[in-house]
């Protein structure tokens, strides 16, 4: 059981040593895209939730 976290915790390393802090940039188009898409789907619930509302 533990040298199985261990191997796992090893393969993991090579993938956190390849994070990085994003710029400015890359994170303001981050938040862009995901401020979008939420209000997509927030717009898709109010118009489905309006469907309901008008057709008893």
């Amino acid at each position: 059981m533990l040298s199985g976290l261990v191997n796992f915790v090893r393969q993991s390393r090579r993938i956190f040593h390849t994070f990085y802090k994003p710029r400015y940039s890359e994170f303001k188009q981050i938040a862009i895209v995901t401020s979008v898409g939420t209000l997509i789907v927030g717009l898709i619930g109010l118009i489905i939730w309006l469907i309901f509302q008008v057709l008893p």
